[in-house]
């Protein structure tokens, strides 16, 4: 895990809501300015990030940030199923074309593309696997029905909604099942060498959580992108529901 010269790539794979967002820019900030690496982020969630071919390896812009160069990323949206497969796959070539040196991350998807299947398969056999969890699954599911109830995914600047105001809904908590069972299923398979906790990362901060992992060299870098992800809906999130009992009923059958 500590030699950043390899040319083999890292993918940081979780369920939503594990706490992927810090923990992913600080493995990037480590990997980038002690050993070179490049930065791809969520690569195949075509909504958050574009992906062209510069010549001599894969640039990225994210959608809230920097627009496609005209003519480089993709030529149309996709807006089924099969249109998002393709684009998933023209990014899959990219990565064959420059298998080397970078680090994203995949989070346990909503729903499965025509491409699902053949990227897991190509990552599985030429990246290292990084898997990350939440000890409190409780505040994990909590979190993720908040964002489903409130349709906001994140905020620069966390707003909490009045207690008792959201509405837990139970195709929202069989769908954090479903992922987590996709997980599990995934985790078995693979055997990861590495399983990172974010609860770790949150009472150790970056440079000793990374060092844990097995990292070399974790000081002195530069970790304020990490650090300065706000955290999202503090204080009790099942006070938020007006359903709490409901909520606990369903989590008493998610099983570990």
């Amino acid at each position: 895990m500590n030699d950043l010269d390899t040319q083999r790539p890292l993918v940081l794979f979780g369920v939503p809501r594990c706490g992927s967002t810090p923990i992913y820019f600080a493995l990037e900030a480590l990997l980038r300015q002690r050993g070179g690496w490049s930065s791809l982020e969520e690569y195949f969630n075509w909504t958050h990030v574009d992906a062209w071919d510069e010549g001599s390896g894969i640039a990225i812009s994210t959608r809230n940030q920097v627009p496609w160069p005209s003519g480089r990323g993709m030529s149309a949206e996709p807006h089924d199923m099969a249109g998002i497969g393709a684009e998933q796959l023209r990014r899959l070539e990219l990565l064959r074309k420059y298998p080397r040196k970078f680090v994203l991350k995949q989070l346990v998807s909503f729903s499965r593309s025509p491409a699902t299947e053949e990227i897991f398969s190509w990552l599985a056999g030429n990246a290292r696997w990084v898997f990350l969890e939440r000890r409190d699954l409780f505040e994990q599911l909590l979190s993720f029905l908040v964002t489903q109830a409130r349709g906001v995914w994140y905020e620069a600047r966390p707003v909490r909604v009045p207690d008792g105001s959201l509405h837990a809904h139970f195709g929202s908590f069989a769908l954090f099942r479903k992922m987590m069972s996709v997980y599990r299923w995934f985790k078995n398979i693979m055997k990861p060498e590495t399983v990172l906790e974010y609860e770790d990362f949150c009472s150790l901060g970056p440079a000793a959580f990374l060092a844990r992992a097995g990292f070399e060299n974790t000081r002195e870098c530069d970790y304020s992108k990490a650090l300065s992800v706000p955290i999202q809906n503090r204080g009790s999130k099942l006070a938020l529901f007006d359903n709490p009992e409901e909520i606990r009923s369903w989590y008493s059958s998610l099983s570990r």
